[in-house]
């Protein structure tokens, strides 16, 4: 896999993605959380990415998101449906 640079740029993020940024560091995500290693998604910390990919699931199944809403630059707000256990 090709660096990301001038040559190889990321493209469009797509809509609802989530970016939270704290200093150095920022994570970009779907809007229900997870982070998908083909698409320009990860924590990075100085533009390294250290996480490729985060998936939430419950009993093997992916969550459905309701809402995410970014309170601050580095805090988002979750909101999944629920699920009995």
């Amino acid at each position: 896999m090709a660096g990301w640079n001038a040559d190889t740029a990321a493209g469009p993020l797509g809509a609802g993605t989530i970016t939270l940024v704290e200093g150095s560091s920022f994570c970009i995500s779907l809007p229900n959380g997870d982070i998908q290693p083909e698409l320009p998604h990860g924590v990075f910390f100085q533009d390294t990415r250290i996480l490729s990919r985060w998936n939430l699931t419950v009993n093997g199944q992916l969550l459905e998101p309701l809402a995410a809403e970014t309170k601050e630059p580095y805090r988002a707000l979750f909101a999944r449906p629920c699920c009995p256990f």
